[in-house]
């Protein structure tokens, strides 16, 4: 059995028998503080009605006692189902994409689908059936950018720079603990992550609200006059009517500063979920050993001194906490007689003034974690890829490779294309395979590049641009028809090509919105273009007439796929053959459909 499997089965069952364990905990703590509840007003009432003070004071301080022990024990319980539940569905999302189901998850990117980027939509990256969802365990809104930008990025990544995220990728593949916390802490506030914008721009503020020593002594002597007028009382020096003149001093104070407390708590309050989430993730990050000079280097980076991440976000978290407490009955007599509000500010503005400026590279930090994190799924759920060897000159070969979001269904080729060949022909029948080969290669080119395994025996590519054309349609909004938009994507190819940079292109039936005599001519000046020494590519196609270019250009060479023929029903075997295809499937097809000659 796969060891991601055998590893995900075993987590599922032990996961939801706790699950049930928990459900009967919180049930049983429910109980008790019902019981705890009636048999408080019962004894206290028994007691006070009896004239027994003393003894109702003391059940009454009991049982509070009690009532506030089971509360607390009741939100650990909760808390930690709501923990294993999480990482339940963390499990099961595990198991859905080693049997190819990965098509139900809520999140496919579709966000992110631009159908002008260079490879991108003609690739599926993003949208139904997608790589990012298949890949994507990303929570924070900063991981969900990060792992698009870097599916979609236009800046190739060095020799250098992909081997060092090998290393990274592969350090996390055997780490499956830290990333299943990971990815179950967000995933314990994934509908509550809001985009950071507005709190890194508090973040990186430098003036106080409220600023001035003069305002702070005035807030402190209150809290001292209050103290004092309680003590008095006790003694029965003074009255009550000096404690409520005190009071109304606090109200007044605290009235004339709401609307700015209001403010500089405003943002906080929006992001307090995101806060705690953030914590939790950074905090089994720095406890984590790793092994990689990249991840190291990230770990690193949340450290500033003596003070590292978890110590600055734990003051913040335990400020925010104190902010939650804020819409408690509780508070509003707590706060008139302290102005706890204004304590709260001041911590919360000293803190920002602290440490606020690290807070944008946390989050950067994290994002990215959680983008390496989301490739190393690959490496961790098939371990019979491999990791591709990156080399200085253009090259795209390997031995079985498949399309990695196939699943069992995927069919496996060999597959060389280096110079002197630098273009291939493809030709095929209808729905014999070339686009999906097509998309085989870009896809696990891709993966390449980011540092991920691949889906593939072996494999060894140059670093190039990747280009394609395959999934034109019209643009009513730009009033262009679909043959003119692939002209200029084609345009984009050829200007790319020129450039010197090498690239890797890859286009599916060209022209195909013109006449068959324009798009020969047309086929026949593009691929004599492109087969030059800085490209790469693959060209499909149904015109048979093309595949003669072999003869006269030594830089291109056939391919094919075929069909054939079972028990009078049409069939394929979608592998790869030398040469050009010499069958066609059109009018079977059209009879299998109903339409007759």
């Amino acid at each position: 059995m796969n060891r991601a499997l055998e590893h995900y089965t075993k987590r599922e069952k032990d996961l939801t028998q706790k699950s049930q364990e928990l459900k009967r905990e919180i049930n049983f703590y429910s109980i008790i503080r019902l019981v705890i509840f009636v048999g408080a007003a019962v004894v206290c009432f028994i007691a006070f009605k009896n004239g027994k003070y003393l003894y109702f004071g003391a059940f009454l301080t009991l049982f509070i006692s009690l009532f506030i022990l089971a509360a607390y024990k009741h939100s650990k319980v909760l808390e930690e189902k709501s923990y294993t539940d999480s990482m339940l569905v963390v499990i099961k999302r595990g198991l859905n994409r080693i049997e190819g189901n990965f098509k139900e998850f809520s999140d496919n990117g579709e966000e992110f689908i631009d159908k002008k980027h260079p490879y991108s939509y003609d690739l599926d990256i993003f949208g139904e059936g997608s790589l990012y969802q298949m890949i994507n365990s990303t929570s924070t809104y900063t991981g969900k950018e990060r792992l698009s930008k870097e599916l979609q990025r236009k800046i190739k990544f060095s020799t250098e720079e992909i081997l060092s995220r090998q290393e990274a990728i592969t350090d996390l593949s055997l780490k499956e603990d830290y990333r299943e916390k990971l990815t179950a802490i967000g995933i314990m506030n994934e509908g509550d992550m809001e985009e950071p914008k507005a709190l890194l721009e508090w973040s990186l503020k430098r003036e106080k609200i409220f600023s001035s020593l003069a305002f702070k002594i005035i807030c402190y002597a209150l809290n001292f006059i209050t103290l004092g007028i309680l003590v008095l009382m006790t003694l029965k020096i003074v009255d009550y009517k000096a404690l409520m003149i005190s009071l109304l001093i606090n109200g007044t104070f605290l009235l004339l500063g709401k609307t700015k407390r209001e403010e500089a708590f405003e943002v906080v309050n929006i992001y307090k979920n995101n806060i705690n989430t953030y914590f939790r993730m950074l905090q089994i990050t720095e406890e984590e050993d790793f092994q990689s000079n990249h991840m190291k280097a990230l770990k690193n980076s949340l450290k500033e001194g003596d003070k590292d991440t978890v110590f600055q976000l734990k003051q913040l978290t335990s400020i925010v906490n104190r902010l939650k407490d804020t819409k408690n009955a509780y508070y509003l007599i707590i706060n008139i007689f302290f102005l706890m509000d204004y304590h709260i500010l001041f911590s919360l503005e000293s803190w920002r003034m602290l440490y606020g400026r690290n807070i944008p590279l946390w989050l950067e930090t994290l994002g990215e974690i959680e983008a390496l994190s989301s490739l190393s799924i690959i490496n961790y759920e098939h371990e019979n890829w491999c990791i591709p060897k990156i080399v200085p000159y253009n090259i795209l070969e390997g031995k079985q490779i498949g399309h990695p979001l196939l699943g069992k269904e995927v069919v496996r080729n060999d597959f060389s294309l280096k110079h002197p060949n630098s273009l291939v022909l493809v030709t095929g029948s209808n729905m014999s395979g070339k686009s999906t080969f097509l998309r085989t290669l870009g896809v696990n080119l891709l993966l390449s590049y980011l540092g991920s395994a691949v889906s593939a025996e072996s494999f060894t590519c140059g670093i190039m641009d990747i280009y394609t054309c395959m999934r034109i349609n019209d643009d009513l909004k730009e009033s262009i028809s679909s043959f003119y938009a692939e002209l200029l994507r084609i345009k984009d190819i050829i200007a790319a090509s020129k450039t010197g940079e090498p690239i890797f292109f890859l286009l599916d039936e060209i022209f195909k919105g013109t006449n068959s005599k324009d798009r020969h001519k047309g086929a026949e000046v593009l691929i004599n273009q492109l087969s030059t020494k800085n490209a790469l590519g693959l060209v499909s196609t149904h015109d048979l007439e093309l595949t003669i270019i072999e003869q006269v250009n030594p830089k291109v060479a056939n391919y094919h796929f075929r069909e054939y023929y079972e028990d009078n029903k049409l069939k394929f075997d979608y592998k790869l053959r030398k040469g050009y295809s010499t069958t066609q499937n059109a009018l079977y097809l059209m009879r299998m459909v109903g339409i007759e000659e």
